[in-house]
């Protein structure tokens, strides 16, 4: 089955974004964008936090692996309402597939940090990104992509290049990457 998702195209870093460390509740929008987006370098265990874009790269022949974490203050008006994880991007220049997966701890604030390790915890799905075409859902599991809103919460995901998928990057100022919409 496939569940659509907005994608377009992007390779931009010219982006801010803001950091929160615990959740406040404040009014409701329908999306919600990442309070934090973090880079995990597999390789080195090392996790730069509140970066300016998203990256996922996973290259044949290049040691360098990189996996994106991001981090979401769900609203507490959220309760008892359904969410759904999404995903946009302004480019793709080749079909890529990227696997996702509930954090244990959600990577917040800034900086450099020797994190040893991404807190992966359950996988949630994989979805596919097309050049000029709608990203979908492939493969799903239990835990997604559809999930009852965590609401009050910070809830945590990392984002995984499936196979030798080469790069993808996206602008997080500008709202493109991963957002949980509210469903009803």
């Amino acid at each position: 089955m496939r569940f659509p998702f907005y994608a377009v195209a992007l390779l931009t870093t010219s982006c801010t974004i803001a950091a929160s460390a615990s959740p406040t509740c404040h009014g409701s929008q329908n999306i919600l964008y990442p309070n934090t987006t973090s880079l995990y370098d597999v390789s080195t265990g090392l996790t730069e936090a509140g970066v300016k874009h998203g990256c996922i790269k996973n290259i044949e022949g290049d040691k360098t692996v990189i996996t994106t974490l991001v981090a979401f203050e769900v609203p507490c008006d959220w309760a008892q309402r359904k969410c759904k994880f999404l995903f946009e991007t302004e480019a793709s220049t080749t079909p890529k597939r990227v696997d996702v997966f509930t954090s244990l701890q959600p990577t917040t604030g800034s900086g450099s940090k020797p994190s040893g390790s991404n807190n992966r915890d359950d996988f949630v799905g994989r979805f596919v990104v097309n050049d000029h075409d709608i990203a979908y859902w492939e493969l799903v599991s239990a835990k997604g992509p559809e999930f009852p809103c965590p609401s009050g919460e910070i809830v945590g995901y990392e984002l995984v290049g499936v196979y030798d998928m080469g790069e993808l990057t996206w602008c997080v100022e500008i709202g493109s990457g991963p957002m949980i919409e509210l469903l009803h």
